[in-house]
């Protein structure tokens, strides 16, 4: 009987034995496993989140950018509508003229406007280029305007080309500009002090 159980205690231990090896051989194969694809995952990881902070980037500069064309037809300029679109040294050059600071632009807009009973801006085939907290955003616009006191109407044409930058509040334009191709119907009579922002700009 001590034969016995000897063999069957010895049979039993190097079973145990056995499996245990098999155990840790299998756990260490895995554990190179992981290790070895972890690297790539992390890259995977970081291309991921990169691609979609560039995504949200794009989507956060189209409303801003739409917004703003939106605004102007809104037509309510306060000091909060200059720093929801604008940084604080934000230039534009636009048909009313040239000029510098945000409370320039919302000075040159509120003037503008005023030359208008209404108005629809509409923007169209945004190019954006992001470079870390600094973009450009390139689209071509169109403008129809009711001109004031019962005049007809006045359209143009031309291509917007505007740098943002990401601040602590989100995206902003730092310069907005528009380049008009074409023009249909008669213009409005511009005021003396959009004629001094154009400098003599025809």
């Amino acid at each position: 009987m001590s034969k016995t159980t000897s063999k069957t205690t010895n049979d039993t231990s190097k079973t145990t034995n056995d499996t245990r090896n098999t155990t840790m051989n299998s756990a260490a194969n895995d554990t190179t496993y992981v290790n070895a694809t972890a690297p790539r995952s992390t890259r995977q990881d970081a291309s991921l989140v990169h691609d979609v902070r560039h995504l949200l980037d794009r989507a956060e500069i189209t409303d801003l950018f739409d917004g703003y064309l939106r605004s102007l037809d809104d037509r309510e300029f306060d000091e909060a509508w200059a720093a929801r679109h604008f940084t604080p040294d934000a230039r534009t050059r636009t048909p009313a003229g040239d000029v510098h600071g945000r409370d320039a632009v919302l000075a040159n807009v509120r003037t503008a406007l005023a030359l208008f009973d209404r108005t629809v801006h509409f923007g169209s085939n945004y190019v954006i280029d992001i470079d870390g907290d600094r973009a450009t955003l390139r689209g071509n616009q169109l403008s129809t305007h009711v001109l004031a006191g019962g005049g007809g109407l006045f359209l143009s044409g031309g291509r917007t080309e505007n740098e943002l930058v990401r601040t602590d509040a989100g995206w902003r334009l730092v310069r907005a500009d528009l380049h008009v191709s074409w023009t249909q119907g008669e213009p409005p009579v511009l005021p003396p002090e959009l004629l001094a922002a154009r400098g003599g700009r025809p």
